[in-house]
């Protein structure tokens, strides 16, 4: 059976980054499990929690997790460890929840992403 190298993944990110880039946005959201496959090799069950890859043109993408998948979820071809941010379930604290964490990367965009304080967030 053919492998895909992961330099056909970065080729797959970089032309979808290219397609948001002329269609105007500032940010482009892949939840289908097939999809977030094709792009990052990085397969899961998703049973009840989401999962989000967040792509935008000038920036690294960036997985939006359950934690209890954080750690699978690092054998994503091209995305940095750094890159896999986390949403604890409910019951989670103010500001670690799905809509939070999602809100956040939304509202604040991409040239706000803050490594740090997502790093902090995610303990």
């Amino acid at each position: 059976m053919s492998r895909i190298m992961p330099e056909e993944y970065r080729r797959q990110i970089d032309s979808l980054k290219t397609a948001v880039r002329h269609a105007g946005l500032d940010l482009f959201i892949v939840s289908a499990f097939d999809s977030i496959y094709y792009l990052t090799g990085a397969g899961f069950e998703p049973l009840e929690r989401p999962f989000f890859l967040l792509i935008c043109p000038d920036q690294a993408p960036r997985l939006l997790v359950p934690k209890l998948d954080h750690e699978h979820m690092k054998k994503s071809h091209n995305i940095a460890t750094d890159d896999i941010h986390i949403y604890w379930e409910y019951p989670a604290r103010a500001g670690r929840s799905l809509p939070d964490r999602l809100r956040e990367i939304i509202w604040t965009g991409p040239k706000h992403w803050s490594r740090a304080g997502a790093a902090a967030r995610d303990r």
